[in-house]
């Protein structure tokens, strides 16, 4: 399995160009704080994620999906699409609390590093900044279940019919009437990834 991943998102619109998501994965590394502060003076234009907060590859997705849409629309809640990609995974409204729990910290040993339309160039950067191993999205450590309960109110009988992931993919997907537009629902939002995976288009290998 490839280490880069490539995710090409669905059209925002007929008339948008369809965007793609470059998806690095990082083990061991051992200046998480160095990485968060090159995105925050812009050294890196990136979102940065805590490999252990993230449920699966499609929660990535389904939340870069929704940055997308939120920026054409000019509708984003946070001052860049990669931080809005940040704010989409969170189940809650508040940007400080979205960075604390998916962002990461300075003992962070696992980032997902994420970038749209991003090039060979882009990798090398962050290899440069990231002091860690670069490995396949599914190498990553174990997600930390009891957290990701706990944030997005998932009980156990909701488990019993389904995975941990699922029930995290559905809250991304709740209606965010900031982002929507007053006729659309949480299918409006599933449907279009659902539909580029059935043309092969989703979850890639190549990668950036």
């Amino acid at each position: 399995m490839t280490p880069s991943r490539a995710l090409r998102l669905p059209k925002t619109s007929a008339r948008g160009a369809a965007r793609e998501l470059a998806v690095w994965t990082f083990a061991d590394v051992a200046n998480a704080e160095e990485v968060r502060a090159a995105v925050r003076d812009g050294t890196l234009e990136c979102a940065v994620l805590d490999a252990r907060a993230i449920a699966s590859l499609a929660c990535v997705e389904l939340a870069a999906y929704k940055a997308a849409l939120a920026c054409e629309r000019g509708a984003m809640v946070t001052r860049a699409v990669h931080s809005e990609l940040v704010f989409c995974l969170s189940p809650t409204r508040h940007i400080s609390e979205a960075f604390r729990r998916f962002g990461g910290d300075e003992n962070t040993r696992a980032l997902i590093v994420c970038k749209f339309d991003a090039n060979d160039e882009d990798l090398e950067r962050v290899r440069s900044v990231v002091k860690g191993e670069l490995v396949a999205f599914d190498a990553r450590p174990a997600v930390d279940e009891a957290a990701l309960k706990k944030w997005y109110k998932v009980h156990e009988n909701e488990l019993e019919i389904g995975s941990l992931a699922d029930a995290v993919l559905s809250r991304i997907a709740t209606v965010s009437y900031t982002h929507l537009r007053a006729h659309e629902t949480r299918e409006d939002l599933v449907s279009p990834l659902r539909r580029e995976k059935k043309k092969g288009g989703g979850g890639g290998g190549g990668g950036g």
